[in-house]
């Protein structure tokens, strides 16, 4: 879940600098009052739009870091033996003995390394799915980017097109 409080810093950041970016553009030669403002817009849309795409491609790159990891190096199946024998449901006693015709020990054992492994690769599973959808906020916002700021090193008048 999403930490509220990051969502509000990162409105702050936002609008700090949609301020930050509108002060310098009204400031520069380039933002007369001729043309009613319209070059400021712009310039202003492009340094956004480069934030933006800028920020989920980064995003996305520490996803598939994160997610790459998970798969090189998953979390340890944390329950132990003891817990999974007891967790299966009327096969126990209340002191944990196993009750008439029930499994071995051995075959609960072998069971749980079953499932141990089947959580493992499981986990490793998910984090290669979570990759694929990471990649979208590289390979979706990434031409975007290169757009604009190839975009951006035009002439000023060549910034409309």
């Amino acid at each position: 879940m999403i930490d509220t409080n990051y969502i509000i810093l990162f409105m702050a950041v936002i609008i700090a600098m949609f301020a930050g970016v509108a002060v310098a553009a009204t400031r520069s030669k380039s933002a007369s009052v001729e043309d009613g403002g319209a070059l400021l817009f712009k310039h202003l849309y492009v340094y956004l739009t480069l934030f933006t795409t800028l920020l989920l491609t980064i995003g996305g790159g520490i996803s598939v870091f994160t997610n790459l990891a998970d798969i090189v190096s998953p979390n340890p199946y944390t329950v132990s033996f003891n817990e999974f024998k007891l967790s299966r449901p009327g096969e126990f006693d209340v002191n944990g003995n196993p009750l008439p015709e029930r499994e071995t020990e051995e075959e609960l054992l072998k069971e749980y390394h079953q499932a141990k492994e089947d959580e493992i690769a499981h986990k490793k599973q998910r984090a290669a799915n979570k990759i694929v959808k990471s990649l979208g906020f590289i390979v979706i916002p990434l031409p975007i980017f290169i757009y604009f700021s190839r975009k951006l090193n035009r002439k000023p008048s060549q910034l409309s097109g």
